[in-house]
């Protein structure tokens, strides 16, 4: 039977070929889309647990952006909130900073974040930072600039170097090893001069809270929202399970338009199975003829079915692994981030497979009952 629906599929091989070409992209689709989510969700989260604070104070409509620093510069609060965040007594360190995000005009207009903050708490809180090239950031540099390796790769940064950026000049004073994480797209600089590029004195995007007591971070957090009305706190936990609900958000999105393709999928496999048995009438009659059974005709235009979505499924699963690398490093050169990371994992290429499966069984039943059904008699005739 295998034999006999793999001959059959290479008599028309520009059509098996084409719809083959339309399985592979489908199950591709999908490999690669849950592929970035999956790895995203892993890789953000990850690097998000590294970073020193326990709580996150910003104002008050931002805190659905989830981590803090990567909304507006116009949304600020005002810096004496910091003082009035250190007079907790559990609180053990309330950094202020100031995030936001300016142009260089070369390399291609490229984005850069800029994150002014005390660089005393920067290292404390960051130990794991560990310097390439040059020296850290210290309260002395008036327009000091510390870049992350990915930062400093994308707009050519090199220590000692006179940094350009829309008004404002920086100079370099060390670039960051790579860590795996979000600060490798960051350039820190001191608030001060934050401030003044982003022309926000006195104001800041958020604060860094380090408790002496983490078990108690929730209770202290609790007494913080009830201090601050115009600000959100946030636990590095509630941070944590915002952005996980996001991403969540967003995987169902992808599988939404991922579910339009599988369905493109199955129209290529239904439409070729259609015009193959159209095709063969006569034959498939014959067979009948000589004792192929209903049931026999049923299966063999069925495993021709599954046949092209099996080589399909297997070929998209690769391009899927492939697509997903692609993306990976696509959005590493665009937006300088090393934390993005793609996971193709052997479930989800199970799971695309036994898509691949699906598409070919559910483009190949009724073809094969409207064939199986056919009257003998009248199909030898048929012409």
């Amino acid at each position: 039977m295998l034999k006999l629906a793999l001959r059959n599929l290479t008599r028309r091989k520009t059509r098996t070929g084409l719809t083959l070409v339309g399985v592979a992209i489908a199950i591709a689709f999908t490999v690669g889309i849950l592929s970035v989510t999956e790895g995203f969700m892993i890789s953000f989260t990850g690097s998000l647990r590294r970073q020193g604070a326990d709580i996150f104070v910003m104002p008050r409509h931002l805190g659905g952006f989830g981590m803090p620093g990567f909304g507006p510069v116009t949304s600020t609060l005002p810096q004496k909130t910091a003082a009035r965040v250190k007079a907790d007594p559990n609180v053990e360190e309330a950094a202020p900073a100031l995030g936001g995000i300016l142009t260089s005009a070369t390399p291609f207009f490229q984005a850069v974040m800029v994150t002014g903050l005390d660089p005393g708490y920067l290292m404390a809180a960051k130990p794991y930072l560990k310097l390439a090239e040059g020296r850290m950031l210290n309260a002395n540099d008036k327009n000091g600039l510390l870049a992350g390796s990915r930062a400093a790769q994308a707009v050519g940064l090199k220590a000692g170097a006179v940094f350009a950026i829309q008004e404002a000049r920086f100079r370099v004073v060390g670039i960051l090893a790579p860590t795996g994480g979000i600060d490798d797209g960051l350039c820190y600089t001191t608030l001060p001069a934050a401030q003044r590029v982003f022309e926000r004195p006195g104001q800041i995007t958020h604060i860094f809270v380090k408790v002496k007591d983490p078990l108690r971070a929730q209770e202290t957090a609790g007494r913080l929202k009830r201090a601050l009305p115009d600000a959100a706190v946030q636990t590095v936990l509630e941070v944590l399970d915002r952005t996980i609900q996001m991403l969540w958000v967003a995987r169902a999105i992808h599988l939404s338009m991922a579910s339009i393709a599988l369905l493109i999928g199955v129209l290529f496999v239904l439409s070729t199975m259609l015009m193959a048995v159209s095709e063969r009438v006569k034959e498939i009659a014959t067979l009948r003829a000589i004792g192929f059974g209903r049931k026999r005709v049923f299966r063999l235009i069925l495993l021709e079915s599954c046949a092209i979505s099996v080589v399909g499924g297997v070929a998209g699963c690769i391009g899927g692994a492939l697509l997903a690398r692609t993306i990976e490093f696509g959005v590493g050169q665009a937006f300088h981030i090393s934390y993005f990371r793609t996971l193709v994992t052997p479930r989800i290429l199970m799971f695309g497979f036994a898509i691949a499966v699906l598409i070919g069984s559910a483009g190949g039943i009724y073809p094969a009952w409207r064939i199986a059904r056919t009257n003998i008699a009248e199909a030898l005739h048929y012409e």
